[in-house]
């Protein structure tokens, strides 16, 4: 080791053997400062395996050191002198010379037990140092660019002052991270001088993190790496005494001012408004278009979080989060649950709603130090001013309102949905003997026992055709006195249900209330042995209400029930459970397209075979899907075979172009605004993909669509509606475990008809941007929320 730098091992042993650096004269200083910073080149060489992991606070550490000595050497020319700095001098140099010696000689690696410890203690050490010596650089760059020395127009003190500026911003942040970490847990966080320093660091922070990415070449530039300086300087002097006063208990906020720092904080902020930067366009990113109750609700919630926590991040805008949660909360309860409402309404909310994301990714941006300083400065002051300006205009929708205008009034005409059902093309299904002899079993089974007979489903399966079978049957017919079909819109009126199902009994013409249409219903099937078809019943709130106005007498009535959601099934069951239909076998489905297209003829040509079973194959055993391919092809030239691969081809713009596929839009506008955002993100798998259950509940909360401090039963339960949906299918359930099916659950996946549904749902809400790898892409496509990438090898790539 001697061998390998004598002369400067030589000096660090000599300069420890001094009592006082006094001893020395300033030739000898300035000498013995060059070794010592040729100590500090040459020690990566020698202890490469201990301080290559630490180059970046060693690096800081050289140049700290660098900077000292030039000063030193000015100082010496009586460009300025001070003996408060002097002193400091010899607290650096003891310490570098100490850390060189110790790395010199070998102490960390007596550490071998283990090299992470021996790198962990020489850390700690360059750690603590810099936290001691970049104060004393601070007062150097204070004593620099103060007015004295300015005025004294010296060359050497020019160059000196730029070379320090030039390296401060990594030096100051560096120092100012130490600076937090030091306070973490020795200060009480509400004191208000804590809350002081937390505000004027975390500005700091955000100037020096942006300053070498967003800033030009400036004439003023140095000036305000000066004035950083000097407040970091302030900070340094601040936090020192607050650390003294916390030991000893005996802090007087009194002593502390925050209008100095607050005032410099907004002085920083108009020079740079002026000088340097320019907004970013947040503006151009594709926020989500979706009505947006739920994510507003959770933002608040988010925004709310924000304001109790005592993160140094949140401390610099917390005035602004508050401002921005009582003006969004303000907006929430105004608009209530408009969702369909027209006109300047509607516009007004998705401009609120527009606003609110752009808050929320403002905020955020800042957090993560992400362009933070030209957020800071520009892009929060403007989405605040956003707000307000629309906080006005509902403050005055609301005027009017009261006026009697009804402007803000959540009701629409849209919102009125008669039955949908009956619109639907009619799916002629050749269910299996099994299916049809269950029903009919069903209804003969406990003889003079009121049963429900529930047949569940998704969209498509059939499940009226199958009711509708059994309605018709003759048999049926001579069994029962009375039979009744009631198909219950998403947006019913009870009175109306019962009173169409009455006129069905009995002859009625009066206008009566809900409770006597009811009691008479009930006194009309008293005595009669009844067969009830409730088709399309959408959730079990109206299942259970329906049911009780029928008499239970024992006369073997049975009620038949359609629904899409499986639960109805569960909780209206009387002794049979729930018929749950699936999809058609390969054979099924191809003799029910063969039915659809050739009819009486019975049978496909050869020549259309094979595209033919590629069709049915990519309708993937929906009864609906079939019918209406089935009936494209019949309106057509049904045997050419240009147009059996020309459908082939384009199969899925065949199907969601149809009308008839608003079944899959009346099942997810019923579903609840956080389903309706699961069930989107669900679609940015690619078709067929089987997503493992605990990888998509790990995804949704990641995403923020359902809250993080749900547990995972919530979340789970979430997964669950889906799938009484029936939109969501899985692989296998088990009999017993219906009630919470998910913890049975492997895998979890959408049939093509409702992925097709949802996929262009999304596109349309701005939802997620979907793009495969072997497209072109566009600057464009990098301005959605979500980008989801799909490759040639099926893993899922996203961008948030």
């Amino acid at each position: 080791m001697d061998s390998l730098t004598p002369y400067l091992l030589k000096e660090i042993k000599s300069y420890l053997r001094l009592e006082n650096v006094a001893m020395m004269t300033e030739e000898n200083m300035f000498e013995y400062m060059d070794s010592l910073l040729k100590n500090l080149h040459d020690l990566p060489k020698y202890s490469s395996d201990l301080l290559l992991p630490l180059m970046s606070e060693y690096k800081i550490l050289q140049q700290v050191c660098r900077h000292l000595r030039d000063f030193y050497e000015l100082e010496c020319n009586k460009i300025t002198t001070t003996e408060f700095l002097y002193a400091r001098y010899q607290m650096t140099v003891d310490r570098v010379t100490q850390l060189c010696f110790d790395l010199w000689t070998g102490k960390y690696k007596n550490y071998t037990f283990f090299d992470m410890y021996a790198i962990y203690r020489c850390s700690s050490e360059i750690t603590f140092l810099l936290i001691d010596i970049i104060p004393l650089e601070l007062e150097v760059l204070y004593i620099c660019t103060s007015k004295l020395i300015k005025e004294s127009r010296s060359k050497e003190l020019e160059r000196c002052v730029k070379k320090i500026l030039k390296a401060s911003p990594r030096i100051l942040q560096n120092y100012l991270i130490l600076l937090q970490q030091g306070m973490a847990g020795a200060l009480v966080v509400n004191y208000a001088p804590t809350q002081t320093s937390n505000v004027m660091m975390e500005f700091l922070l955000i100037f020096l993190t942006d300053i070498p990415k967003r800033f030009i070449h400036h004439e003023k530039l140095n000036d305000m790496l000066a004035h950083v300086g000097v407040l970091t300087r302030k900070i340094t002097i601040l936090v020192t005494k607050l650390l003294e006063e916390s030991s000893e208990n005996n802090i007087n906020e009194a002593d502390f001012s925050a209008s100095d720092f607050l005032q410099e904080i907004e002085q920083m902020k108009g020079d740079i408004r002026q000088i340097f930067l320019k907004s970013p366009e947040s503006s151009q990113l594709c926020f989500p278009m979706n009505d947006g109750f739920l994510f507003m609700n959770l933002l608040l919630r988010h925004l709310n979080d924000l304001l109790i926590s005592n993160a140094y991040s949140v401390s610099l805008i917390k005035k602004e989060i508050g401002m921005v949660k009582q003006s969004l909360e303000f907006l929430r309860s105004s608009f209530g649950k408009v969702r369909k409402t027209s006109g300047v309404v509607k516009d007004c909310w998705l401009h609120a709603l527009d606003v609110a994301y752009e808050a929320e990714h403002v905020i955020n941006s800042i957090l993560a130090r992400d362009k933070a300083l030209s957020h800071l400065i520009f892009s929060l002051p403007n989405v605040i001013d956003k707000i307000n300006l629309i906080v006005a205009q509902v403050t005055s929708l609301q005027l009017e309102d009261n006026n009697g205008d009804n402007l803000l009034d959540a009701k629409s005409s849209e919102e009125t949905i008669e039955s949908t059902s009956s619109s639907f093309v009619e799916v002629t299904v050749c269910h299996e003997e099994e299916e049809a002899r269950i029903i009919c079993q069903r209804l003969d089974e406990h003889e003079s026992e009121l049963d429900v007979i529930s047949i569940v489903g998704m969209p498509g399966l059939g499940k009226t055709t199958l009711a509708n079978k059994e309605y018709k049957n003759t048999l049926v017919a001579t069994h029962f006195n009375v039979r009744t079909w009631c198909t219950i819109s998403q947006k019913y009126k009870k009175s109306k249900v019962l009173r169409e199902i009455l006129q069905q009994v009995t002859v009625s013409e009066k206008k009566e209330s809900e409770d006597d249409l009811a009691e008479n219903l009930r006194r009309a099937l008293l005595d009669k042995r009844y067969l009830i078809i409730l088709d399309d019943v959408w959730d079990i709130e109206t299942g259970e209400m329906l049911i009780a106005c029928f008499p239970k007498v024992k006369r073997g009535n049975r009620i038949i029930l359609t629904s899409r959601n499986s639960k109805v099934g569960l909780h209206v069951k009387c002794h049979s459970d729930p018929l749950h239909l699936q999809l058609l076998t390969p054979e099924k489905s191809w003799d029910l397209f063969v039915k659809k297209v050739f009819g009486d003829e019975g049978s496909c040509p050869a020549e259309l075979s094979e595209v033919g079973h590629q069709i049915v194959e990519k309708c993937k055993g929906l009864p609906l899907a079939i019918v209406l391919i089935a009936g494209v092809i019949v309106r057509g030239k049904k045997k050419e075979k240009d147009l059996w691969l020309q459908i082939e081809h384009n199969l899925d713009s065949f199907i969601s172009s149809n009308n008839n596929l608003q079944m899959m839009k009346v099942s997810y506008d019923h579903l609840p605004y956080h389903l309706k955002l699961l069930l989107l993100y669900f679609a940015r798998s690619q078709k067929n993909k089987r997503t493992p259950v605990s990888t998509l509940m790990q995804l949704w909360m990641a995403e923020g669509l359902v809250d993080h401090d749900s547990s995972e039963e919530v979340t789970q339960s979430n997964l669950d509606a889906l799938i009484s949906s029936s939109l969501i299918m899985v692989d296998h359930i088990h009999s017993e475990s219906v009630l919470m099916m998910s913890a049975m659950i492997k895998v979890c996946y959408m049939h093509d008809v409702v992925h097709d549904f949802c996929s262009v749902k999304a596109k349309k809400e701005k939802f997620f941007k979907l793009i495969n790898s072997a497209d072109p892409f566009h600057a464009s496509d990098f301005l959605h929320r979500r980008l989801t990438i799909h490759t040639d090898d099926s893993p899922i790539h996203n961008r948030c």
